[in-house]
């Protein structure tokens, strides 16, 4: 049995009873709130009245996908030309969802290799400030990434 089952969003009992009822298979993903996992679910019967589910962890996939989700969407923004200041915010914003940061620093290279950085700090993307002057022990840490 599944911890929180009865309290989920998703109605697992009603699932897998149709699957127990009707001998049809079902295959599908959820994501389980309890135990903060993503699950491929494959439940199938073999005789009315029982149920067999077979459970894949793809809680790795999904934040892969998640997180190639958000390159493909950053991409667009250098891509499109977009205002250096906006694509810094929404690399920033994107960075927090992923993270959990609050505050970060984004260089984009122009074509001459020079670095055209931000810092940027704020809870939310409202009340984000922009600071085109690097404090300078964040220009030190940038020396140390560039370097290696």
């Amino acid at each position: 049995m599944l911890p929180g089952i009865g309290k989920s969003e998703f109605d697992w009992i009603d699932t897998y009873g149709k699957v127990a009822l009707t001998c049809k298979p079902a295959r599908f993903e959820q994501y389980s709130k309890a135990l903060g996992k993503w699950y491929s679910i494959f439940a199938f019967s073999t005789r009315k009245g029982y149920f067999t589910a077979i459970f894949n962890d793809i809680t790795t996939l999904k934040n892969r996908q998640e997180q190639l989700s958000a390159i493909f969407s950053l991409s667009s923004h250098v891509l499109l030309g977009r205002k250096f200041e906006d694509t810094v915010k929404a690399v920033f914003e994107k960075a927090r969802e992923l993270t959990g940061a609050q505050t970060g620093y984004v260089a984009l290279l122009n074509k001459e290799g020079d670095d055209d950085g931000l810092f940027c700090s704020g809870e939310e993307l409202e009340e984000q400030t922009v600071v085109p002057q690097l404090p300078a022990q964040m220009k030190e840490m940038r020396f140390e990434v560039y370097r290696s």
